[in-house]
């Protein structure tokens, strides 16, 4: 299943009714019936304030397509505000645990967060049957550093599995080498970057909304890490 498929029309249908006042504007209104199927009863729900939501052909095997939508009103600048702040923005009961990394990361921005085995178990995370996404190498890593007999096996895993997301954060951040790499713990691997081009070809929606969207999407990684303002 592709997380991105289900969570991209989302974001970006929020954002952009966001700005919108009054009645839905007819561009988008004809993004919404054309690409994304709101039906006529939907695009009524969507006037009145409910939450609308359906479900969407797959264009891959194993991958899920949902569409989501609700008028939001407030200002911009507000929303953006509310997004900055984005561990209180995402806060919520389905939210498990939220945290924030500073600039440049550091271990001690992960002090807070608890790794417990129905998290994530090392003793059976193996190369193609692992519970969370992770390289070969990271999971061979893993098993080498971590003692599965010790009687505090747990708190070994969660410190070295911190230290392998710091890891991915700062080649995230900094560019560098590591990042977006390869995940080995199914049945097959699963390359991010071109998951996430296959994402952006299947979604026309994204390009009708926002003009020149996709080729902005796709420009990252880079150098420079999306500000807000770039998606609304």
């Amino acid at each position: 299943m592709s997380l991105l498929r289900v969570i991209c029309p989302m974001l970006v249908g929020a954002a952009t009714l966001a700005a919108v006042e009054s009645d839905i504007d007819t561009a988008i209104r004809g993004v919404l019936t054309r690409y994304l199927r709101f039906t006529t009863s939907e695009l009524a729900d969507l006037q009145a304030g409910k939450i609308v939501r359906h479900g969407l052909d797959s264009t891959a095997a194993g991958e899920v397509g949902v569409v989501g939508a609700v008028r939001i009103k407030a200002p911009k600048a507000t929303f953006l505000t509310r997004v900055r702040d984005i561990a209180r923005f995402k806060s919520g009961p389905d939210v498990l645990q939220i945290g924030k990394f500073s600039r440049p990361p550091t271990i001690d921005d992960l002090a807070s967060l608890t790794v417990e085995p129905s998290d994530f178990d090392v003793r059976e995370c193996k190369v193609g049957d692992c519970d969370v996404r992770l390289p070969a190498a990271v999971i061979q890593r893993l098993e080498r550093e971590v003692y599965l007999n010790a009687l505090d096996v747990q708190q070994q895993a969660a410190a070295r599995f911190k230290q392998v997301l710091l890891e991915d954060v700062t080649a995230y951040v900094s560019g560098g080498p590591g990042r977006f790499e390869q995940y080995d713990g199914g049945s097959r691997p699963i390359r991010p970057l071109d998951e996430f081009d296959g994402v952006l070809r299947s979604s026309p929606a994204l390009a009708a909304l926002v003009p020149g969207l996709p080729d902005h999407l796709n420009s990252f990684p880079s150098s420079r890490l999306p500000d807000a303002e770039d998606f609304l």
